[in-house]
């Protein structure tokens, strides 16, 4: 052999061996396959070899013990073959994805939510430039707080600035303390004059609570068994509901209070802190048998369910008869309400009847309309409403103080009072201060000049029943 071909048979060999050196490398240990992809591990686990390029694209984890684990990179969206094209792609008339109840009820959350967004942006509050240029500095130490620590609202709803407004507003204040006094008016020109009357109040447009609803579909949806009058008395008690829901800045806990009830004293409380409870104060012989039969029929027809007065002998297994309508009731001018307990009853309202959400008030109207119902003076009630409903599901949070009221129209102690005439001095409202009334309502219907010639105003004393006020 030549010198030329033995340098020629090294080059060879030594060529060999880096081949069989490198082929030695990359097979030996162990080979991991996971979802097409490989990996090297090396017998001894601290050292890792790099991985191939095509495994780079891959997550990989390295628990302790120094083993690599793969993770599953997300699954490609697959579609049969009916919804593919020769070519590949995915043809237009592809059926939609199916979606499941738990999406539809969440699209539906979406929506009310969405409503009452835009109610919000639509709503106009009106509040005193003491409020918007400090927003805190009014509340008081000692304001009145819920059950769970937070500040209370009270919720006044009104048609007309009547001449008791100003008094209640000053006497709320003085006895109730709460953070803010609201107004929901028929007129924006009254939220401005209202909002003159102290630092805390805040009031807004009733035309601008509902996403979908106002006073005009309430006068186009009402064609029969209403008067005018007893039209807005149903809006008003809607309202009440509505502001629970659509209505953001109002506190979670509101006191709901009748625009014609003024506060003599602070002997009145709503909560029972120790027994997280919300006190209801009652009254007897409120009803007459007209009212009874429009109220269970409405609550029944709404609800699906009975009233339940405030005794405690009437439970959901035995309820209040229609014919017991003597019994002590929860219209006693005010009551404390919990937003999310207001949105059980409206969500149940609407399942009960099968519609969308914010068509509750709509229902309303057809109940209140109905064959059975028209007949009747009222037909529907916001306080029995919300009362029965607690009663029924919120039992331990519910005291009812059975005899705290008791009523006397007109009081004798009134020397300088007269039926029919439009304001109460103020002389006679301090006489009945100090005689221990706990309010004085104002039963003003119209707030017309001619109504303060008629007895369309009424005035009733509420004193101290049997059951001691703490």
């Amino acid at each position: 052999m030549s010198p030329t071909q033995k340098k020629r048979l090294i080059i060879v060999l030594v060529i060999l061996a880096t081949l069989y050196l490198i082929f030695h490398v990359y097979t030996r240990g162990t080979s991991i396959s996971a979802v097409g992809t490989t990996y090297i591990e090396d017998s001894d686990p601290s050292v890792r070899k790099t991985p191939r390029k095509a495994d780079l694209d891959m997550k990989v984890t390295r628990p302790i013990g120094g083993k690599i684990k793969p993770v599953e990179p997300p699954k490609e969206e697959t579609h049969s073959p009916a919804e593919e094209s020769q070519d590949g792609d995915i043809e237009e008339n592809a059926a939609p994805p199916v979606e499941t109840p738990a999406e539809e009820e969440k699209k539906e959350e979406t929506l009310l939510e969405k409503w009452t967004r835009e109610a919000g942006e639509r709503q106009t509050i009106f509040s005193s430039d003491y409020i918007e240029k400090h927003p805190n500095s009014h509340i008081r130490k000692d304001a009145l707080k819920d059950l769970y620590g937070e500040p209370v609202d009270f919720l006044i709803l009104i048609k007309y600035v009547h001449c008791a407004i100003k008094l209640m507003v000053k006497n709320i204040n003085k006895f109730h303390k709460p953070r803010y006094i609201w107004f929901v008016s028929a007129s924006k020109e009254h939220c401005k004059e209202l909002i003159k009357m102290d630092d805390n109040i805040k009031c807004v447009w009733e035309d601008e609570i509902f996403p979908t609803f106002n006073s005009k579909v309430l006068d186009e949806k009402t064609t029969h068994g209403t008067t005018r009058s007893r039209r807005g008395w149903y809006y008003l008690q809607m309202l009440n509901f509505g502001v629970g829901r659509h209505l953001p800045d109002l506190a979670e806990t509101y006191i709901v209070w009748d625009s014609d009830n003024v506060p003599m004293n602070d002997r009145m409380k709503f909560f029972d802190y120790d027994k997280k409870q919300y006190r209801f104060y009652t009254q007897r012989d409120h009803y007459h048998r007209g009212l009874a039969l429009g109220y269970h029929g409405a609550y029944e027809d709404l609800m699906g369910l009975k009233v339940l007065h405030p005794d405690p002998k009437f439970t959901p297994n035995n309820p209040t008869p229609t014919e017991d309508w003597r019994s002590e009731t929860w219209v006693a001018h005010f009551m404390v309400w919990y937003k999310p307990y207001v949105r059980e009853i409206l969500d149940h309202m609407e399942k009960h009847r099968e519609v969308a959400p914010t068509e509750w008030t709509l229902e309303v109207l057809k109940v209140i309309q109905s064959d059975k119902q028209k007949e009747y003076f009222d037909g529907f009630a916001d306080y029995d409403t919300y009362g029965s409903w607690l009663k029924q599901h919120h039992i331990e949070e519910v005291q009812a103080l059975m005899g705290s009221y008791r009523e006397s129209t007109r009081p004798k102690t009134t020397p300088h009072y007269k039926r029919g005439t439009c304001c109460v001095p103020e002389v006679d409202y301090k006489q009945w201060e100090k005689e221990n009334w706990l309010n004085v309502v104002i039963e003003i219907h119209k707030g017309d000049e001619a109504a303060c010639k008629t007895d369309e105003i009424n005035m009733i004393g509420l004193r101290p029943g049997d059951k001691l006020l703490n």
